[in-house]
């Protein structure tokens, strides 16, 4: 988690068309949504249509995550269609998205998820000595940074 959050203001506004008093307001209900006034700061409006960068402390990351998450619901694993565009940069740009189905995703770590299929019987997952880092490494290859 690298306590960097962006929000998009719906609309068809740019930064140089957005009434202040909108932009204001959006600003307002950001700081408000984060919470923890004192560890989140305004970092950028992105060009294009017009969205809302904010940084947060390394202190107040979990608690802003918490309350995000509690304002939002759960983690949700979306099914669906959509179309993205890659710019010269490199970044990529979602353009249209929509949802056919949603699943709510468990919040339990690695590690718990990964010893239910260790106990059954007849599966090769027991003699794996570190189950988490064989997933990572099919997901990721051997050089991710992450595995350590």
């Amino acid at each position: 988690m690298d306590g960097d959050y962006q929000f998009r203001i719906a609309d068809n506004f740019t930064p140089a068309t957005i009434p202040m008093g909108r932009l204001a307001d959006s600003m307002a209900a950001l700081a408000d949504l984060l919470g923890e006034a004192e560890q989140v700061h305004f970092t950028a409006i992105e060009a294009g249509s017009v969205r809302l960068k904010a940084h947060v402390d390394p202190p107040a990351r979990l608690k802003v995550r918490d309350r995000i998450r509690r304002i939002f619901g759960p983690a949700l694993r979306f099914h669906d269609e959509g179309t993205w565009v890659r710019h010269g940069d490199g970044a990529w740009e979602l353009r249209h998205f929509k949802i056919k189905n949603f699943e709510e995703l468990e919040d339990r770590p690695l590690s718990q998820v990964v010893a239910s299929p260790r106990k059954v019987k007849g599966s090769a997952w027991p003699e794996v000595p570190d189950p988490v880092r064989s997933l990572l490494e099919d997901r990721y290859g051997n050089e991710d940074a992450n595995l350590s």
